[in-house]
């Protein structure tokens, strides 16, 4: 009964004019075989799992 009450319960639609999509991921060469990503990464695409600086894994 809970639910009815609350609008945040249910289903929602993306209205993208009203909407920041903020976690957009910027990929750019950093020369060879490597990759560097806007948020302070750079991997080697090898396809190998490689330590992520702030905790997951990337794999390239």
């Amino acid at each position: 009964m809970w639910a009815a009450d609350d609008p945040f319960v249910g289903e929602w639609k993306l209205n993208p004019s009203k909407s920041k999509l903020s976690d957009e991921m910027k990929v750019e060469s950093a020369g060879g075989n490597k990759c560097a990503f806007d948020f302070g990464e750079t991997i080697v695409a090898d396809r190998t799992d490689q330590p992520g600086n702030f905790g997951p894994a990337l794999i390239a």
